[in-house]
């Protein structure tokens, strides 16, 4: 696997490009339209907040909601596909992503009904001018694939004598940890791995500071750690970290960081050294053992 780009930091007048793509952006999209319909009608949604319309309720009103509700959400959908195709539109003109075949989608977009439908639909308008970019919904969910895909950081011979991979999917909602079978024997390509157990924190309701995320961290990591040595499972002696921005060899956030707990262009540099020496020393990790933070691309 070679990569290519990551990190394009393309800008608009109101701040990043990518932004326009995010599942902010979606809320803001729908916030802007119940807004709207307040001015001549009832609100759909009644009083509940915008934040806490879930995308299982959307999908729901989609499949069994009246007419006007469902014509409501395909209007937030269709808003939201333009924006997406604007955003890939623009990267496609970027040196690093010209020729581009297929862009696979995570994130929580992945996870709803809605979301599938503006990632098909952001297809259909890229087709429309030509574009015969593909887009496709990542195949793992998407609360999983950010772990799974910590696999693919070390060749696969060194799994042959473990059983498990501890990861880390630092995100700016949640940080998610993971023990990861790579299921080796299955698949030398490692394609057949699975989550074997998981963990997850929405920080962002707690609003940590640095130090107490990490702490956090290390307790879910340690956590895990024991259940392994419980099932008498070999865990492999480092930790694959996934972190949005461009992450240095030392660990360190560049930049695009701005969206972690706590101070963000420390949170990896921070997990790459002492949570990993706290989480060690919990579970009696071999002192070889090491983090292995990658760069999740920013668009």
């Amino acid at each position: 696997m070679t990569l290519d780009a990551l990190n394009a930091e393309l800008r608009t007048p109101e701040g990043f490009l990518g932004d326009q793509a995010s599942s902010g952006a979606f809320r803001e999209i729908l916030d802007t339209w119940r807004k709207t319909l307040k001015k001549v009608d009832d609100d759909p949604f009644g009083t509940t907040p915008t934040a806490e319309i879930s995308r299982r309720q959307l999908d729901k009103l989609l499949a069994q909601g009246d007419a006007e509700i469902a014509g409501l959400v395909h209007g937030v959908v269709e808003e939201f596909a333009q924006g997406l195709a604007t955003v890939i539109k623009r990267l496609l003109k970027t040196k690093g992503w010209q020729e581009t075949e297929r862009i696979v989608i995570g994130g929580g977009m992945r996870g709803s009904r809605v979301g599938e439908l503006a990632i098909g639909r952001a297809g259909m308008l890229l087709r429309g001018e030509d574009i015969a970019t593909e887009l496709l919904p990542i195949r793992h969910d998407p609360d999983e694939a950010g772990l799974i895909g910590a696999v693919q950081l070390a060749p696969p011979w060194i799994f042959l004598g473990h059983d498990a991979l501890l990861a880390v999917d630092i995100g700016g909602s949640n940080i998610r940890v993971g023990l990861v079978r790579p299921h080796l024997k299955k698949a030398p390509d490692l394609s057949a791995a699975c989550l074997w157990e998981t963990e997850i924190w929405h920080h962002r309701d707690d609003k940590p500071k640095r130090e107490e995320a990490i702490d956090r961290l290390c307790e879910m990591l340690a956590d895990l750690l024991r259940k392994a040595e419980k099932r008498g499972l070999a865990v492999a002696p480092f930790i694959g970290v996934g972190c949005p921005g461009q992450i240095e060899p030392d660990g360190s956030i560049a930049k695009g960081g701005q969206n972690l707990p706590g101070n963000g262009r420390a949170a990896a540099s921070t997990c790459r050294g002492g949570c990993w020496r706290r989480c060690r020393r919990s579970a009696a990790m071999p002192p070889s053992s090491s983090c292995t933070t990658t760069r999740w691309c920013r668009g």
